[in-house]
């Protein structure tokens, strides 16, 4: 018997299981729905690209189209523990100096934080 049940070990289940389960008088139980998430793919950077069409680490969610005449789109969502945080890819995009420029204006400082593109 369980207090609770935590469904899916993606970001927020993790935590809040994690949570729950310092009080030493509950039963926290957290599900996944997939395998272990023990694919090198997973840590590898691009990697999970290999892993998009393996449904053991994805779930494939077919879109409805999304405008007039065009096609339904395949959303992959992560299905190991770590959610689609685990199937991220690692990748990041860098903004443009006109992105930076534009943050700025807005906040009317300058951003240290963010790093500026090289010239």
């Amino acid at each position: 018997m369980y207090d609770y049940v935590m469904v899916g070990a993606g970001p927020a289940g993790r935590v809040l299981a994690s949570r729950l389960s310092r009080d030493p008088g509950a039963r926290v139980l957290l599900v996944e729905a997939g395998g272990p998430g023990r694919h090198p793919y997973l840590r590898m950077p691009k990697g999970v690209g290999k892993l998009f069409g393996d449904p053991a680490c994805s779930w494939h969610y077919r879109t409805r189209p999304l405008r007039e005449g065009g096609n339904p789109e395949i959303w992959v969502r992560g299905k190991v523990p770590g959610g689609s945080s685990a199937v991220n890819g690692m990748a990041y995009n860098r903004g443009s100096r006109a992105d930076r420029d534009a943050l700025e204006g807005l906040v009317g400082r300058p951003c240290p934080s963010v790093r500026r593109h090289p010239e």
